[in-house]
């Protein structure tokens, strides 16, 4: 809540919409990055404030998660990484086993909730089979393998293209992820989260 992240929000806000990614407007990664952003901001705050996801949090981030698999399925994998770090989250010094399973269901919910629109609608016009066979069967198999190479030369190739492509902002990336690296006390400890989640399980088992 400092003046100096306000003003790296606002920054941020005015640069990322004319980076090259987003040069032509209109593309699914930039409809989806307000969902992305609440997402990790979520799971930030509730580290930060020492405590567990929401209702709302687990229930909102469903929700987003749904809407980013039925607009672009590959960007779902933001999701995947977020849950994996949730999932080490909650187990680590503590095996929040209830409280994991808890955030699954409210979390699912949410997916569960803007699917059965999604399905409702396509289930009205008879075509429920048309859209499973058109957006996840075709896009799955039916892609054209354009790149050759191991999986590492795949991932160098990537990263390659992204630094060419935004030089101009990738350095931002790079900078941030080394002062958070540095940083052992980072303004998100998860040692200290899990510590406090730990304490308060004791607390709970002690009463």
């Amino acid at each position: 809540k400092s003046p100096m992240a306000y003003f790296i929000i606002v920054f941020l806000a005015a640069l990322i919409p004319i980076s090259p990614a987003f040069s032509h407007g209109g593309g699914c990664e930039e409809l989806c990055l307000f969902m992305l952003t609440y997402s990790l901001y979520s799971v930030l705050l509730a580290l930060n404030e020492k405590r567990l996801l929401t209702f709302r949090e687990a229930f909102v981030n469903g929700i987003f998660a749904a809407a980013v698999l039925y607009i672009k399925f590959t960007i779902v994998g933001f999701y995947m990484g977020l849950a994996a770090f949730v999932l080490l989250w909650y187990l680590s010094d503590g095996f929040q086993w209830k409280a994991l399973f808890t955030t699954i269901g409210q979390f699912l919910l949410g997916v569960g909730a803007l699917s059965a629109v999604v399905f409702g609608y396509f289930a009205i016009h008879g075509a429920v089979g048309d859209f499973i066979e058109v957006y996840f069967y075709n896009n799955l198999n039916l892609y054209p393998q354009e790149t050759e190479g191991t999986k590492w030369e795949l991932i160098e190739q990537c990263l390659e293209t992204t630094l060419k492509n935004n030089s101009t902002y990738g350095w931002m990336i790079w900078l941030g992820i080394l002062l958070f690296s540095m940083d052992i006390k980072a303004q998100y400890p998860l040692t200290d989260a899990l510590a406090a989640v730990k304490a308060q399980r004791d607390a709970q088992i002690a009463d």
